[in-house]
């Protein structure tokens, strides 16, 4: 089968979706498919297995940041004719309704369409209006009179893509390089190995994320404890601000790391104790939860509603409620006073993990796509 993958972000940065499409065209290649990508420019060069068109725009929105990305008319007419040569088989959109690269370039063919939704609205007043508004009536008219199939990552989604128009829609989760997290692959950080435990933060530094709740409760930590440390990864426009928090409480044991690359963050999970991520809104799975799980490190997240559904059954326990410093500091202090309990949340979390590994949930896509090409 001959599949292009439409992503409609830079891919060549970080992101969930990057890293989904990434993944799921490795799977897919491994599998015997013949994949291509379809993106706009970014700051890698294209190639083989990659077409570049467009460009693209980041834009802040309502606690978190989306790319607009616009394919000029000649380029648009010269990609038309690319995916006449192409002869794909099927086009699997990714986030298609961010504007506007995907519209037009599924207006552009007549091969059948599959599209992962990826996105939950924030939990603002703009965003539940979106949800009970723009994004039904939207999701209505590509699900209903465009697309051949549709798929949503989890169930966090789902309210708000079947609110006007039920259909056909498959739950396919993201997916784990299971093999890649795992021991003894990835040898912790030295310059991190002593008597301190480490709390781990990786991602976006915005809003949405939460962080700030993090080091609000890292302060209470450090209040009680001094065997601690905090490790956060990534980059974003609250930064700044972030580091004016460190500064003025005179937290110490705080390392702004930035961007890392892959293998750096792997390592950095196999360092740390405990991994964090305290999203507040937003988030439809929790690709960094299933990271830390197959790392074998209890992964504390916020009970948003992706979240919720990636850590169920004994996971359970590493939920904590959304933007409550205090709450998430009593969980952080309960696993690192406890051993065993970090060893059993650790334990259960591989087992978990293992379910999602990416062989497995490209099966599953392939499945949807064998449908929409009966």
């Amino acid at each position: 089968m001959k599949i292009g993958l439409v992503c409609p972000y830079d891919y060549d940065s970080l992101g969930g979706v990057q890293s989904h499409i990434r993944h799921l065209a490795a799977a897919l290649t491994e599998m015997g498919h013949e994949v291509r990508v379809l993106a706009p420019r970014g700051q890698g060069e294209p190639g083989p297995n990659l077409i570049q068109a467009g460009e693209c725009k980041r834009i802040r929105f309502s606690e978190t940041a989306f790319e607009v990305t616009w394919i000029g008319w000649s380029e648009l007419l010269s990609l038309r004719q690319r995916l006449k040569r192409e002869q794909f088989d099927l086009l699997h959109f990714h986030t298609i309704w961010n504007p506007f690269m995907p519209l037009q370039i599924l207006l552009s063919t007549r091969v059948p369409t599959v599209a992962t939704f990826h996105d939950t609205a924030p939990d603002t007043l703009l965003g539940r209006i979106l949800a009970r508004t723009l994004m039904p009536a939207a999701a209505a008219v590509l699900r209903g009179l465009l697309l051949t199939r549709s798929i949503a990552v989890s169930p966090s989604p789902v309210p708000h893509l079947t609110r006007f128009y039920r259909g056909d829609l498959k739950i396919v989760p993201n997916g784990v390089e299971f093999a890649e997290y795992r021991p003894p692959q990835n040898q912790p950080l030295p310059n991190y190995r002593d008597d301190k435990f480490n709390i781990l933060y990786l991602g976006r530094l915005e809003e949405r994320k939460g962080v700030s709740y993090l080091l609000e409760a890292y302060a209470r930590l450090r209040a009680s404890r001094d065997d601690v440390r905090l490790l956060v990864a990534g980059d974003g426009h609250l930064r700044q601000e972030l580091e004016a928090y460190v500064d003025q409480h005179s937290l110490p044991d705080v390392e702004m790391l930035g961007v890392v690359d892959e293998e750096t963050k792997r390592r950095l999970y196999a360092t740390c104790d405990i991994y964090c991520s305290p999203a507040v809104a937003g988030e439809s799975f929790g690709i960094v939860l299933l990271e830390a799980m197959a790392s074998g490190k209890p992964a504390v997240g916020a009970a948003n509603s992706g979240y919720r559904w990636v850590l169920q059954g004994e996971g359970r326990e590493l939920l904590v409620p959304p933007r409550d410093a205090a709450a998430l500091e009593q969980k952080l202090n309960q696993l690192l006073s406890d051993a065993d309990l970090r060893q059993r949340l650790g334990c259960w979390g591989v087992e978990e993990a293992a379910r999602y590994d990416w062989r497995e949930v490209a099966k599953q896509v392939l499945e949807v796509y064998r449908e929409a090409l009966r």
